[in-house]
């Protein structure tokens, strides 16, 4: 690895440019495929698995607000 503290951002570098494309597919991807919508706090969702801050929760998001849980499959990432 050429920058293993990641002390530099490529990101706007054109040489990697195609990298960045392939990485941000495969991200998008991702997020597709594993997100869950009810779970996305920016679209009205819950947070998933415990919390010990419910008060701030209610506070931003409305006194009905609760947290939820549920056992999903567990993620594995597949051979690129």
């Amino acid at each position: 690895q050429k920058d293993p503290e990641q002390h530099n951002n490529l990101y706007t570098n054109t040489d990697y440019a195609e990298v960045v494309s392939k990485l941000d597919k495969r991200l998008t991807k991702f997020f597709d495929t594993y997100s869950n919508p009810e779970y996305d706090l920016w679209q009205g969702g819950t947070v998933k698995g415990s919390t010990e801050s419910t008060e701030v929760y209610k506070s931003l998001y409305g006194d009905q607000w609760e947290p939820k849980s549920e056992i999903r499959p567990t993620f594995k990432e597949s051979s690129q």
